[in-house]
């Protein structure tokens, strides 16, 4: 029995594509590798990056799905606040705070105001607490933007340190 070409041709093709295919849906996209280059650069400047749903009280109606925490451990020896603090990005006004909900925190807020607003806008909320400060976004940008985080969260977690030492 002749086999024509064409068949010959076809089934050669489709042999390849099931070795080729699951090898090309396995290589990274363009957008894991800059995740990747920006969780390495986070993590040398000692940031823990995790995947993680947005704190309980922060959670909208459409925030199910998982977003980068970005943390940045307290230095050695700091001696934290009682009162965590937490902050979730509104679309008008900016960031609200969502714990403490005292006079204290409103000052921490206030505080904070420059800090948060020169945050990316991919920031959705901010948390303060004995592990540290952290962000949780949808991750933008470039190395230097990440450079830019680390400060801006050692400042943010000092102005907060600062407002436990005022209390």
């Amino acid at each position: 029995m002749h086999q024509s070409p064409l068949i010959v041709a076809i089934i050669v093709f489709v042999v390849i594509a099931l070795f080729v295919g699951p090898v090309m849906l396995a290589r990274p996209s363009p957008r894991d590798r800059q995740l990747e280059r920006l969780r390495r650069c986070a993590a040398s400047r000692g940031i823990r990056v995790e995947l993680v749903s947005l704190p309980p009280e922060a959670r909208g109606l459409q925030d199910d799905l998982p977003v980068a925490r970005y943390r940045l451990a307290p230095p050695k020896g700091a001696v934290v606040p009682a009162a965590p603090a937490l902050l979730r990005r509104h679309p008008e006004r900016g960031f609200e705070l969502l714990r403490p909900l005292t006079i204290a925190g409103e000052a921490l807020a206030a505080d904070l105001a420059e800090e948060l607003l020169a945050l990316p806008e991919t920031v959705q909320v901010v948390e303060l607490d004995e592990r540290g400060a952290a962000v949780y976004w949808r991750e933008r940008g470039d190395e230097a933007r990440i450079t830019a985080l680390a400060g801006q969260l050692e400042r943010i977690f000092g102005i907060w340190l600062q407002s436990g030492r005022m209390q």
